[in-house]
């Protein structure tokens, strides 16, 4: 998944590049790495206060699995099944809020090649084909 992120993220560059004339992919990648570090560490700290709720067992006697009571087990399963799904809705709500399909996207290089063929006093025009 991260690979196609990354490929996407690329071809949002060159779709706003067309629209707007100006390339800023440093801005795409600087905004995806400060959600990959932020989503980091809030799950982080939302897994740490989701193990004290469920009074997650700590200490030398809890070796296995089998030491920990079956509720506990439980309650965790629910939050890593069900509770880790709700939380892909927002990522789903963006996915399908991208418009940019093969052919969208075989337009935009296209117009981007002639900008650059025409040279620099052309570059930044807006035409949007």
């Amino acid at each position: 998944m991260p690979v196609a992120v990354e490929y996407l993220l690329y071809d949002i560059a060159d779709e706003q590049e067309q629209e707007s004339g100006i390339r800023q992919e440093g801005v795409y990648y600087g905004a995806h790495m400060f959600v990959s570090k932020a989503s980091g560490g809030v799950g982080a700290a939302i897994g740490g206060v989701t193990l004290d709720l469920i009074s997650w067992p700590v200490g030398e006697d809890v070796k296995t699995a089998v030491d920990i009571a079956p509720d506990t087990l439980f309650q965790l399963a629910m939050i890593a099944g069900p509770g880790l799904a709700l939380g892909l809705l927002p990522a789903l709500w963006c996915f399908n809020h991208i418009t940019l399909n093969r052919q969208r996207h075989v337009d935009v290089l296209a117009v981007l090649a002639e900008r650059k063929r025409r040279g620099p006093s052309h570059a930044s025009s807006n035409s949007a084909t």
